[in-house]
């Protein structure tokens, strides 16, 4: 299993594990959100936001296809409401406001969401998607999001379309981000989004493996100089993570088989770097070894865009980057054919 620090399913799966709810009452900062889903007799729906401005996962009892729900937001914040089918609409809550909610059970893609200016900016995106392919989406994402930077829906398109899509277009993702950035100066989300998506942007595939220097357990100093002329597999563990001890036994098998002819990386994800040390006889691993600790705040975790252990990177004899955080398999393969 993948453990993520980025991704809104991981974030939901892990806050309804823990049970967590939404603190609602009445006062100022009061918002109110009440729906109807034409086709759509009883069933629940989950609302949460990345962002913490507010706390955990609620649920929305739909029941006749309707539903009402309130919840207290401090600011104007990016919401995601998730169906049972998984599918989800994105609105903005603030303050004070009210915002009525319509859709029809066969097409939630169509949902409008009335009440404010930003949730009509959406609604009215949302519809022009309609029956376009994935390329023209893309194209009128990225146009929304230029002609209407100082928005959070401006943000929670960008977030949609080039932060959790999987084959996104680095180049225009950070045009993209460093606009919104330049629009919106005081927003503090927004710059922790550029500081957790830069750093995965500038390491995707494709894209040079980045610069960094750092010293293995057995001493030596590491850099993606020392790796050229090589290919290299960087691989993302840890001590807490199931997966490791088999990830460390198929690495060393590769490593062995290959007699020489790449590189192996192995960076702990622990917090602390005595944790994978005792667990895992690094010794015997016949992979060059980082324990530098601090888990994914840790500078080569930074630098180099970790977002899942078990993860990987495969980079070209040349330090171009041609695979990110593979199945073993698929690792193993695409290795052979460099």
């Amino acid at each position: 299993m993948k453990h993520s620090i980025l991704h809104p399913l991981h974030i939901l799966c892990l806050l309804l594990a823990a049970g967590l709810t939404l603190a609602c009452g009445s006062s100022d900062n009061r918002c109110v959100l009440e729906g109807e889903i034409d086709g759509l007799g009883e069933a629940d729906l989950y609302i949460y936001n990345e962002s913490g401005s507010i706390a955990g996962v609620d649920t929305i009892h739909v029941k006749d296809g309707k539903f009402a729900y309130e919840c207290q937001v401090a600011e104007p914040t990016i919401v995601h409401l998730l169906y049972p089918n998984f599918s989800e609409t994105i609105l903005v809550m603030a303050p004070g406001e009210k915002l009525s909610y319509s859709a029809k059970a066969a097409r939630l893609a169509t949902a409008k969401v009335k009440g404010s200016e930003e949730n009509e900016l959406l609604s009215n995106f949302r519809r022009s998607t309609l029956e376009k392919n994935e390329a023209e989406v893309r194209k009128l994402a990225a146009q929304f999001v230029r002609e209407n930077l100082q928005t959070l829906a401006a943000q929670a398109v960008f977030t949609r379309y080039f932060v959790h899509d999987e084959k996104r277009d680095v180049a225009l993702a950070l045009s993209l981000l460093d606009l919104l950035k330049s629009a919106q100066p005081h927003n503090k989300h927004l710059k922790t989004l550029d500081h957790q998506l830069r750093p995965q942007l500038l390491a995707s595939v494709g894209q040079p493996l980045p610069d960094f220097k750092v010293c293995t357990l057995r001493g030596d100093t590491i850099s993606r100089a020392s790796l050229l002329g090589k290919p290299t597999v960087i691989a993302f563990l840890a001590s807490w993570s199931s997966a490791t001890a088999n990830q460390l036994r198929h690495l060393a098998r590769m490593a062995s088989e290959l007699k020489g002819r790449a590189h192996f990386v192995v960076v702990s994800i622990d917090e602390d770097r005595e944790q994978f040390k005792e667990r895992f006889d690094v010794d015997t691993i016949p992979c060059q070894t980082v324990c530098p600790g601090g888990a994914f705040q840790s500078p080569i975790a930074q630098r180099l865009g970790v977002r899942y252990v078990p993860g990987n990177i495969l980079v070209n004899a040349k330090g171009r980057i041609v695979g990110r955080d593979l199945e073993l398999s698929a690792l193993e393969s695409e290795l052979k054919k460099l």
